[in-house]
């Protein structure tokens, strides 16, 4: 399975969730988001383009699963155009950023010592 950006994982779903060869965005924009096959869409408001924060694929995953979270990770339904994205993050962006506290890390000076005095205590 070829590797989609999220935005790009929202336009497959909704192809292939309206029985779309091809995208079509003027089909697209005539989505009522009623018909998705799990119910009311979560993709509806991000389906021509905005950009979508990767916690709405859980969201959506969730309702798929019949409203259980605990069984996300085991999906079998690897071919699913939004499965990477299955936990609420992008798998694309793993290990970039993080916690400043993270293991093995130290937090960064700013330069600006602390000073105690008398006074502070």
């Amino acid at each position: 399975m070829e590797k989609l950006s999220p935005s790009q994982a929202v336009k497959a779903h909704c192809q292939e969730c309206l029985g779309m060869n091809q995208f079509n965005r003027a089909e697209i924009e005539a989505c009522q988001g009623n018909t998705c096959f799990t119910g009311p869409c979560s993709f509806f408001s991000y389906r021509l383009g905005a950009r979508i924060p990767v916690k709405a694929f859980k969201k959506f995953c969730t309702h798929c699963n019949g409203g259980q979270a605990s069984l996300i990770p085991d999906c079998p339904l690897t071919d699913c155009k939004v499965y990477p994205y299955r936990m609420g993050k992008n798998p694309a962006r793993q290990g970039k950023g993080g916690n400043l506290f993270q293991k093995g890390r130290e937090p960064m000076e700013t330069g600006r010592k602390l000073m105690i005095t008398d006074q502070c205590l």
